[in-house]
């Protein structure tokens, strides 16, 4: 994004955001103080890019307070119900945004998958 040029104040703890920690935060090689991700409920690895900046910011908070290093769960949202052995899945038109959660990988029985006409 266009906030390469950040060089301290990057404070979203205590948010309640739950997913991966985005790669691209990396590119904020400007920064020298402030970097808060902490108390929220972000998991798996912290992005070696993002790691990275630790050596370079003071008040670099990402771990605490959040579940780093543990599989980011499938978002809990009832149009998402559906068995395991499901043949079928269809969410075309449900303003849907974001990434398709990997968890779709293990429904082995699919044969049709449609997310037509979101967002």
């Amino acid at each position: 994004g266009n906030l390469v040029q950040m060089s301290s104040g990057f404070y979203l703890y205590e948010n309640l955001l739950s997913s991966a920690i985005p790669t691209e935060l990396g590119n904020l090689i400007q920064m020298s103080s402030g970097f808060d991700l902490s108390s929220n409920k972000l998991c798996s690895d912290v992005p070696t890019q993002v790691q990275a900046l630790s050596h370079s910011v003071t008040n670099w908070r990402v771990t605490t307070g959040n579940s780093i290093g543990t599989m980011c769960e499938f978002v809990d949202d009832a149009r998402f119900d559906f068995p395991t052995m499901a043949t079928t899945i269809v969410y075309s038109d449900q303003d849907l945004t974001g990434t398709i959660p990997t968890e779709f990988g293990l429904l082995t029985e699919v044969t049709t998958f449609d997310l037509r006409s979101n967002a």
